[in-house]
């Protein structure tokens, strides 16, 4: 267990281990300070299902999650911090280092949320989530850099190369997207919980951390279009090429296409058979094969084709 304080708002970490239960050493001193309900003990010791907000009455559970990049699988995988919110200390509680804690921790100490006129719980919490807001608009930079790459490399690159790298983007942003929304609802629903809980004056906090929230949901979205248009322009390029090589190749077809047939009439062996006892029939022959290939050459140019 970990206390993290300024001045005299005290802040709670913990950090527990794969398996933890309930009788664990930190666990078992928060429910006899904080008298904690069973099944919010219970909750404590692993991971949430979903996120949501509880109002015990003494204290309110918040679970929050919210997307990390795991640069080893190329996508956004899913991270978590418990809060038991009380009017004058906060705990949280987590099942990993967290680097979005670790920048709060700092923030905070630097003292960007000092001296707010709300309750210490609501100041504490207030400034974890926005800076746990801040950690992840610093995470987008990933997506922002992927999506600017394959913009760039949209008409100088390999087609087939971008549209793997879409593809991985694709399920990189989907999968922050369904990590990320549901953050959403449970500010919301600490919008009314937190009027009654913390008392009148508290909205315009909330509804702050809220607006962050927004701002980088609208941010995925816009990275979302913008990947879905690169993607649809990828594949008009793929198929305007793939369209230049098969008319590049019928071309050559019909320009094969007679002079085989030319060939093919001459190399019968049948009487009355042009120049095939001429001195010069190959030359001849070669010479009308020629001029056969430049007036479809000429040709095909007339009508646009090549």
């Amino acid at each position: 267990m970990t206390s993290r304080s300024k001045d005299l708002q005290p802040w709670i970490d913990i950090q527990l281990e794969e398996g933890a239960t309930v009788d664990h050493p930190a666990l078992k001193q928060l429910s006899q300070k904080l008298d904690l309900h069973p099944v919010i003990l219970k909750e404590l010791t692993s991971p949430s299902p979903r996120a949501h907000v509880e109002n015990f009455g003494s204290y309110l559970f918040l679970a929050v999650q919210f997307p990390i990049y795991d640069a080893k699988n190329f996508v956004s995988r899913r991270a978590e911090i418990d809060f038991i919110i009380r009017r004058d200390v906060v705990i949280t509680v987590h099942y990993e280092h967290l680097h979005a804690l670790e920048f709060a921790a700092n923030q905070g100490l630097a003292g960007k949320e000092r001296q707010l006129p709300v309750p210490p719980g609501l100041e504490i919490t207030y400034g974890i989530l926005s800076h746990v807001l801040a950690y992840n608009q610093r995470q987008l930079r990933h997506i922002q850099e992927k999506v600017e790459a394959v913009g760039s490399d949209l008409f100088t690159g390999s087609n087939q190369d971008l549209l793997v790298r879409i593809a991985y983007l694709k399920r990189d942003i989907s999968e922050y997207k369904i990590i990320f929304n549901p953050m959403g609802q449970v500010l919301t629903s600490l919008q009314g919980v937190g009027a009654s809980f913390f008392g009148e004056g508290t909205a315009p906090y909330i509804e702050d951390i809220h607006g962050d929230f927004l701002r980088i949901s609208q941010q995925i979205d816009d990275y979302r279009t913008a990947v879905a248009d690169f993607e649809q322009t990828n594949n008009q390029l793929m198929s305007m090429r793939s369209g230049q090589v098969i008319r590049v190749l019928t071309v050559v077809s019909l320009i094969t296409y007679p002079l085989t047939l030319f060939a093919t009439l001459f190399a019968v062996r049948l009487e009355g058979i042009p120049f095939m006892g001429h001195p010069q029939g190959f030359w001849v022959l070669g010479g009308m094969v020629l001029a056969t290939v430049i007036a479809l050459i000429a040709l095909f140019k007339a009508k646009k084709w090549i």
